[in-house]
């Protein structure tokens, strides 16, 4: 979506996963918001669960390198 949603979004997963890793992306056209840093995909399937439950839009991303 837009920057102004992207932020108010951000600031809502701060309150609700406090202490985990958290950033905007710019991906041309869209903003997103990433959640965590995952030693393994098994890893970050486990969180998106959770995560779901309260954001069902979201989805597991491959990481940039």
């Amino acid at each position: 979506g837009t920057l102004a949603t992207a932020q108010r979004i951000k600031s809502n997963v701060e309150i609700d996963f406090p202490g985990l890793y958290l950033k905007i992306d710019f991906d041309s056209p869209t903003y997103r918001v990433r959640l965590g840093r995952f030693n393994s995909k098994m890893d970050g399937e486990r969180k998106l669960q959770e995560v779901r439950k309260k954001y069902p839009a979201a989805m597991l991303l491959k990481p940039k390198k």
